[in-house]
């Protein structure tokens, strides 16, 4: 080949080079360019959301999707590209999922659930996997949701969340629980003749009335609802109160003190400021933000409503309820520094200040890192509902003893069906002879309705049987302890335990002494040495055939590891009296965690307030009297012991 051929050559292959070049790079540049339009079109579909036109929202989400997907296909991409595009259209299904959670659409957001699971399940948090299994079970597809559970049950965090345990214990006990218990009341739907969402029952001037939810948008977690209307529950009319309030806070509950002086009601916000919406943690696109409003005697209308706290923005507060004659305010948030979610919160009106107190978590007796909302406190008990509490499913209903504004420990009940299902149940509310609360329990509509039940039957708000006694509670059928939750009995305590009892002649099933340890210690102290010494030199113990060695644990602490140091305790024991020639047979056994009377912390409450007798309202108000850690240690030392009993003969 001549030179001038070998140069023509040259310059064509260098030509070829070139435009490929330039194609790749123009390639390059216009697939940069389709991400950052698919990027706009995405900023603008986030906002005709939030602007209140999600069907133009998800179809501009849809056409954003669709043109990834195509992106996708191109084989000229690079591995950084590609897992860059495959990362940004995840990202954009879940969020499409999670909008179609809002909207109530189960059938859609399934399909984007799908195709996040298939390309990185990892983006999916604890509540998408549970609003993923909960779209399927709405559709009819349980086993498909029983798939998608078993996907995540041994992986972190989902294994060790109660939130994620309800969900796969909706799916297991869906049968199981709606045959359960033998409650003397019926609880019936209550017909208001309307197909929205009826979330929420308060009371004004003595009269119950309901919320109604018009928006096409309502949260999955039943924290926040949109365009809110409220009626007279049993003329269907509009209260005159809720008239004057400004619209923009009818977006949730309303609640008044029962002298009617005093109003909160909620607004309805986006939860970010660049009105971008991040799917990079599972808080909801909007949050709830609380106002309140004092009326004027002299004016005679109510003054401008002003922030229940200053900082809201960025967290949901919601769900307020009053008690103590309307100088103290409960409500649910998830602000910084709580268990997790939504938690439970109290304030107290300082009339000096004339401000609401700072939030006071009200600790992790109630709170959990599921989600706590609805509270309202009616005689001596606190009622909310909870999802990430042992339960049924879902919300569930529970009850915990409220004496003196305070949370008793050990008091916390779960109510058994028909209050209680595998669906979302809250909101409970009394209106004298009637019962009422809120549930989602027709499954596959997902709407909330309101149903009643007969509250003179009930022992729903019953003092005798909740929080005072476990044991008519059980034998009626109606109320579980969390603690034995999906057992057929509950757990009961003894009213007296006695001590250092010998009986000369003793017989099956008779106490002959009870020991007590230190907290958190399975060690024998002097006297407890001393009592059992006394116990084997005891005319008659050595004729026995054998003993049982019964250990227990107090509240405090997990259920395994009270159940492993019962088990220490009752060994010990066994082990001294060995030693000290004991000829019985000895059986020892742990059984966990015993609770005493809830009498012995309201006595412990009472002598405790009665060493300050100048301590006026407004300040046990700002400071509330509670027992300190090292008091309940001490109400709760009459659990922490072994009991060395006559054992009977099977």
């Amino acid at each position: 080949m001549n030179t001038t051929n070998t140069k023509q050559l040259f310059l064509f292959l260098l030509g070829v080079l070139l435009a490929g070049t330039v194609y790749g790079i123009r390639n390059d540049a216009a697939e940069q360019e389709g991400q950052r339009r698919e990027g706009r079109v995405e900023r603008s579909a986030d906002l005709n959301f939030i602007k209140g036109n999600p069907q133009r929202a998800m179809a501009a989400y849809k056409r954003a999707y669709n043109r990834m997907n195509e992106m996708c296909s191109n084989e000229r991409l690079n591995m950084e590209q590609r897992r860059k595009l495959f990362g940004d259209r995840s990202r954009l299904a879940l969020k499409i999922a999670r909008n179609y959670m809002l909207l109530q659409e189960p059938e859609q957001a399934v399909i984007y659930y799908k195709d996040v699971c298939d390309v990185n399940d990892t983006l999916l948090t604890v509540n998408d996997v549970c609003f993923y299994i909960d779209a399927l079970r709405r559709l009819g597809d349980d086993q498909q949701a029983e798939i998608v559970a078993r996907g995540f049950a041994f992986r972190q965090p989902y294994s060790n969340n109660q939130r994620y345990l309800n969900t796969l214990a909706s799916l297991s006990d869906v049968q199981h629980y709606y045959g359960r218990g033998d409650a003397d009341y019926r609880v019936n739907l209550l017909r208001l003749d309307t197909p929205l969402a009826e979330y929420w029952l308060g009371e004004w001037e003595g009269k119950p009335f309901y919320a109604v939810s018009r928006g096409r948008i309502q949260d999955p977690l039943k924290i926040y609802y949109h365009r809110t209307q409220f009626f007279s529950l049993y003329e269907g009319t509009v209260p005159e109160a809720f008239r004057l309030i400004p619209r923009e806070l009818q977006s949730g509950p309303v609640a008044f003190s029962p002298d009617g002086k005093t109003m909160v009601a909620t607004a309805l916000v986006y939860r970010r400021t660049d009105r971008i919406v991040s799917t990079d943690s599972d808080a909801g696109l909007f949050v709830n933000q609380l106002y309140y409003s004092r009326y004027d005697d002299v004016r005679k209308r109510w003054s401008d409503f002003l922030p229940l706290f200053a900082n809201q923005e960025g967290s949901s507060y919601g769900h307020p309820a009053f008690y103590d004659d309307g100088r103290s305010l409960l409500f649910s948030s998830d602000r910084a520094g709580g268990y997790g979610g939504m938690d439970l919160y109290e304030t107290h009106w300082d009339p000096q200040q004339q401000q609401w107190s700072d939030p006071v978590n009200m600790g992790s007796d109630v709170n959990t890192e599921g989600d706590e909302i609805y509270p309202r406190v009616v005689g001596d008990a606190l009622y909310f509902a909870s999802n990430g509490m042992e339960g049924f499913g879902g919300y569930d209903i529970y009850r915990m003893s409220f004496i003196n504004d305070v949370l008793v420990p050990g008091t916390l009940f779960h109510y058994l069906f028909p209050v209680n299902t595998v669906y979302n149940d809250f909101g409970i509310f009394f209106d004298g002879t009637e019962g009422y609360f809120i549930s989602d329990r027709r499954g596959a509509a997902g709407k909330d309705d309101i149903y009643s039940f007969d509250n003179t039957i009930s022992p729903l708000s019953s003092e005798s049987a909740i929080g005072v006694s476990a044991e008519y509670s059980a034998m009626v059928g109606n109320l579980n302890l969390i603690s034995g939750l999906g057992n057929s009995n509950t757990e009961s305590f003894e009213t007296e335990v006695r001590q250092s009892l010998i009986y000369p002649l003793p017989s099956a099933g008779d106490l002959l002494v009870s020991v007590y340890f230190d907290f958190n210690s399975s060690g024998l102290s002097d006297e407890a040495r001393e009592n059992l010494r006394n116990v084997v030199e005891t005319m008659g113990f050595n004729d026995l055939n054998a003993i049982s060695v019964i250990g227990y644990a107090d509240e405090f602490g997990t259920e395994k590891y009270n159940l492993k140091l019962s088990r220490q305790r009752a060994m010990t024991v066994a082990e001294f009296l060995s030693d000290q020639g004991a000829k019985p047979v000895l059986y020892p056994e742990g059984r966990g965690k015993q609770k005493v009377p809830v009498s012995d912390f309201i006595e412990a409450l009472q002598k405790k307030e009665s060493r300050y007798p100048g301590l006026g309202h407004s300040e046990i108000k700002r400071s509330p009297m509670k027992l300190t850690f090292q008091e309940q240690i001490e109400v709760t030392r009459k659990a922490r012991r072994v009991d060395v009993i006559v054992k009977k003969q099977m």
